[in-house]
């Protein structure tokens, strides 16, 4: 098993901040309230607890109205990958964002599965599968 490797940069006060370890990229874009998710995610649970716990403050600062969360490069996320983006629906639906969609693949066999099962998580959940 791979040990998994500490993110090599943190959430900074720019309109695109990077977060990105040995194999995943975190993007967040200020400006049109989306992030996307790249490669394969290995994070150990305090990992995907500590992303969760300092993405979304500095998501919900802006105070968007829609978020947008772009899996569609997201292929392989260990379990606590999963666990972390559903602590990100959990954290958006308390905060009452008024939209979040999330963007993800037919062609990666998880995303259909998995995805309709967190859409549990906020009924209102746009869930789009290109």
């Amino acid at each position: 098993m791979q040990a998994v490797c500490e993110p090599e940069t943190t959430w900074q006060d720019t309109a695109l901040q990077t977060i990105e370890g040995k194999h995943y990229l975190i993007n967040y874009n200020a400006k049109n309230a989306s992030v996307e998710f790249r490669n394969f995610l290995e994070l150990s649970p305090a990992q995907a607890h500590t992303v969760v716990n300092d993405l979304v403050p500095t998501l919900l600062q802006h105070q968007p109205t829609a978020i947008t969360l772009d899996l569609r490069n997201l292929i392989v996320p260990t379990a606590p990958g999963i666990i972390m983006i559903a602590e990100f629906i959990i954290n958006v639906r308390n905060h009452r964002v008024s939209s979040l969609a999330i963007l993800g693949s037919h062609s990666i066999p998880w995303h259909e599965p998995t995805l309709k099962k967190l859409k549990q998580l906020l009924p209102t959940l746009d869930l789009i599968l290109e």
